[in-house]
């Protein structure tokens, strides 16, 4: 336990030092990140943390980016935070109402319909569903229809941007 924790350590100091040697953006962060899954890569054994360690270790993070806000940043960010606060109340009403459709359509349980049509990490979604007891299938494959039609669609609006400005390059020219 000692050589892990002294280890892991070494990375962050070298990581700091690197990142700041570097010019990284969040240079404490990534230098330490990158040295630190070099180095989990190349030794042959597993380090093994105290999770009192970890705790830590996030609580530092944690402080070193609230550190960094201050009151005219947050009076700036307000009304980011309100709107982004109303979009979600939005989607997870539209998400929810959707769902419930989908119930009264197809007669599948409102948990299963609720959870397939919930934008967010198909992990969590799954994970919740498993936990309540729903159709974890049904929900998988929404999920993976959802992710798919989404990487499909922004895909076909990319390459339909890219098309489209350099055609108007071309005329301005």
């Amino acid at each position: 336990m000692f050589s892990s924790v002294l280890l892991v350590a070494v990375c962050c100091v070298l990581g700091i030092l690197g990142g700041k040697l570097l010019h990284l953006p969040s240079s404490a962060f990534l230098g330490s990140l990158l040295v630190g899954l070099n180095t989990l890569w190349a030794i042959p054994y597993q380090l093994e943390v105290p999770q009192w360690l970890y705790t830590l270790g996030l609580l530092l993070v944690g402080i070193s980016i609230g550190v960094q806000f201050d009151w005219q940043n947050a009076c700036k960010l307000w009304k980011a935070i309100i709107i982004d606060v109303g979009l979600v109340l939005v989607l997870i009403i539209a998400c929810f109402g959707v769902g419930y459709q989908f119930h009264n359509f197809t007669q599948v349980d409102l948990i299963t319909c609720v959870l397939s049509l919930t934008p967010g990490g198909i992990e969590a979604m799954i994970a919740t569903v498993n936990e309540l007891g729903g159709d974890t299938g049904l929900v998988l494959a929404i999920q993976l229809t959802r992710m798919l039609t989404i990487i499909l669609v922004v895909l076909g609006l990319t390459t339909l941007i890219v098309k489209r400005r350099k055609h108007t390059k071309v005329i301005s020219k």
